[in-house]
């Protein structure tokens, strides 16, 4: 933003200059050809005219930039259909301290509108809502297991399927897509039966109690059924809670197929955010199923008592939980609260930075994929327009005020733990920037751009930075360590200050401090057994 640096990014419509920061690509295999970076603080927005220069740098403007900057014509009717357009743009960067002298290049673009990214999305939705009706379709249980768990606290596990308007086709297979005519307008293809898992805590059988129904959303590459059977339980047990689970499917372990495709053919990225987008059908079908339909199931009775009382549904979602978290519960008008865990947003900008990143980058590198470092970088962020309609990018603006008469209001509460290796706290910070959220004014951070607020808070979205004192992430967009990578993602989750934070946020809507001055955390003396 400072007069006299390097970039600029500038809302040609408002003329405000744009917060962003710049970093060289630090994964670089040739520093003679090495990708600039200008990443934003927040998502650009929609419909919107940006121009972009760069100043007094060590390299040489190309000779269609020069011929523009020295007002020498050209036989290239490509640079002379643009010299117009680009003449304004030199002018209006020169009155924010860019003269002609020492730029290097500059460029205008134009957002896609909101309709453009949200239109098919929002079809797809009003379609599934009329065929789901006020109740739901209808579920299957498939199986019950009481007692299931190793630490007594479960009281039933039940497991089925339920049914969900279906927009894919082939149904089931790593090369399905969303079935669109000839505008682009998602088609409906058949019901599909999509799996859910359900865990009663013993705590409200034994108080023959019902207790809120919290759908909970598992992290990259799990299963829904296993972060239900094996994850959730001590939470279900320490909130009087039963939760419910599928799969975020894109990024789910039957994914891979898919997600392996893409790397050797970044084409197939279309099937993985295709099956994104379905996935947040599937999300709003579950919620509006068991608030409906499915409400009052013989296997919830415990003594006469419905276990579950699902009149007032939320969300819980733990890493890649957390990330998409945003998206489901704008999604559904079913849900209107949230707890993330060590979530974040950004898809495209956050994946590098993530240990998860690992897994993958070998595959995307070999001789019949993708060798050339500056391939992949370009591709990522190319996809990031493939990811965009699921992203929390996206449906994170729309917490205060909903959109028009088709998206309502919500609050979400996000729970990071600094220097965390899988989800980075770049991206944390961007969500809660897009949230307009505030961060408890006891926070360990206290990003730049987010208001401060103390606690209790009891209005709006929240983000709340506790410390556990572990190594610093690097600065850059290099490889972080895979050593211990998950400490400062995963400690968190049993943090006694955390927990009573999130439980009072699920139960009433409030977010307590309950930092005692600063929101550190020692995960050997601060722990409960979860």
């Amino acid at each position: 933003l400072e007069d006299g640096h390097a970039t600029i990014l500038l809302n040609l419509d408002s003329g405000e200059r744009v917060p962003h920061w710049v970093e060289n690509d630090a994964r670089q295999t040739d520093e003679t050809k090495t990708i600039l970076f200008i990443r934003t603080m927040q998502p650009l927005d929609p419909d919107t005219a940006y121009g972009v220069g760069i100043s007094n740098l060590d390299v040489t403007p190309s000779a269609a930039f020069q011929a523009i900057l020295d007002g020498v014509p050209t036989n290239a009717v490509d640079v002379e259909n643009r010299r117009d357009s680009m003449t304004s743009l030199l002018a209006t960067l020169e009155t924010n301290g860019h003269n002609k002298s020492g730029l290097k290049a500059a460029w205008s673009f134009h957002t896609a509108s909101l309709d453009s990214i949200l239109g098919g999305m929002l079809d797809m939705r009003a379609d599934a809502l009329n065929r789901l009706g006020e109740d739901g379709i209808g579920c299957t249980v498939t199986s019950t297991e009481d007692d299931w768990h190793e630490n007594g606290k479960g009281f039933r596990l039940i497991s089925g399927s339920y049914t969900v308007p279906s927009y894919l086709e082939p149904q089931g297979t790593p090369l399905s897509t969303i079935s669109r005519d000839a505008n682009g307008t998602p088609q409906y293809v058949a019901d599909a039966e999509i799996p859910f898992t359900i865990a009663i805590p013993k705590t409200l059988a034994e108080q023959n109690k019902s207790g809120p129904l919290v759908v909970f959303g598992h992290g990259f590459l799990g299963w829904g059924e296993v972060y239900i059977r094996e994850l959730v339980l001590d939470w279900a047990d320490a909130y009087e809670v039963s939760f419910i689970g599928t799969n975020i499917s894109g990024w789910s372990y039957p994914d891979l197929d898919t997600i392996a495709l893409g790397l050797f053919n970044a084409s197939y990225f279309q099937h993985q955010s295709d099956q994104l987008q379905q996935m947040l059908v599937n999300q709003m079908a579950m919620a509006r199923t068991f608030q409906g339909v499915c409400s009052d199931l013989p296997e919830m009775y415990n003594n006469e008592t419905n276990l579950i009382n699902s009149s007032d549904i939320n969300y819980m979602g733990y890493s890649l939980g957390g990330v998409y978290g945003s998206s489901i519960t704008a999604f559904s008008p079913d849900i209107d609260r949230a707890a993330l865990w060590v979530g974040g947003t950004g898809f495209s900008s956050m994946i590098e930075r993530s240990t998860n990143y690992a897994q993958f980058g070998d595959d995307f590198a070999v001789s019949s994929a993708y060798p050339d470092r500056n391939d992949r970088a370009l591709l990522i962020a190319v996809c990031q327009q493939l990811w965009d309609p699921a992203d929390g990018d996206l449906w994170l603006r729309f917490t205060d005020d909903g959109y028009g008469d088709e998206i309502d209001p919500y609050r979400i509460f996000s729970i990071i733990s600094v220097n965390d290796a899988q989800v980075p706290g770049l991206s944390s910070d961007r969500a809660a920037r897009v949230a307009n959220a505030s961060v408890l004014d006891s926070s360990a951070r206290l990003p730049w751009g987010i208001p401060t607020a103390a606690g209790p808070i009891e209005t709006g979205s929240v983000i709340v930075y506790w410390d556990g004192g572990y190594d610093a992430m690097p600065d850059t967009n290099a490889p972080p360590p895979t050593s211990d990578s998950g400490l400062a993602h995963n400690k968190i989750a049993p943090i006694i200050g955390v927990n009573e934070m999130v439980e009072s946020f699920l139960s009433t809507g409030v977010v307590p401090d309950t930092c005692n001055g600063t929101c550190t955390f020692d995960a050997d003396t601060d722990s409960v057994e979860l």
